[in-house]
């Protein structure tokens, strides 16, 4: 059964810093690459895809591309490091699965949302911080780019259109 989206306000944050729409994914796969590190004097992001067809690709920082266009190859699972955003949570909404459980990193700590394995699309995601702002950008099948969106916490994707991402960008500040 899928689970909604759900304000879990200060209780995943570890925070009263305002309501933070956070989410993620129950499957925490093991790191084969240490993320790079994020500078400590301004707020960082750095991520990395796993990708129909090719698996996991390198990491990038603050507002690269993760992912693919125009290949037509879904986006299956995300892996996020931040500094400077205080906490970092997110949310994934996979094919057949509907939202997963809510992941939550510290500064410098990686999160994982998605699945790997299960040849599962990725279809929305929500990113929240407690400090700051988050800003995403998701490539989308069919549709391409959905258009920036920021705040303390952001959905890109869609839900029950039954279409993948293919491509993500993510920045913090």
């Amino acid at each position: 059964m899928a689970r909604k989206p759900v304000n879990l306000l200060a209780r995943a944050a570890g925070t009263t810093a305002g309501a933070l729409l956070l989410l993620a994914s129950a499957a925490a796969p093991a790191l084969a690459e240490a993320a790079p590190a994020a500078p400590s004097a301004a707020p960082s992001v750095c991520y990395r895809a796993h990708v129909e067809s090719i698996g996991w690709q390198g990491w990038t920082c603050d507002g690269n591309l993760a992912g693919t266009t125009g290949r037509s190859l879904r986006l299956e699972a995300l892996e996020i490091r931040a500094s400077g955003v205080g906490r970092l949570c997110a949310q994934a909404h996979v094919e057949k699965m509907g939202w997963q459980a809510t992941r939550c990193a510290n500064d410098g700590d990686t999160l994982s949302v998605g699945t790997t394995g299960q040849y599962l699309r990725m279809e929305g995601l929500v990113l929240g911080v407690s400090t700051g702002n988050v800003c995403a950008n998701a490539h989308m099948a069919h549709t391409g780019w959905q258009g920036l969106r920021c705040g303390g916490s952001v959905f890109v994707g869609e839900t029950g259109q039954h279409a993948r991402i293919e491509g993500i960008t993510i920045n913090v500040g």
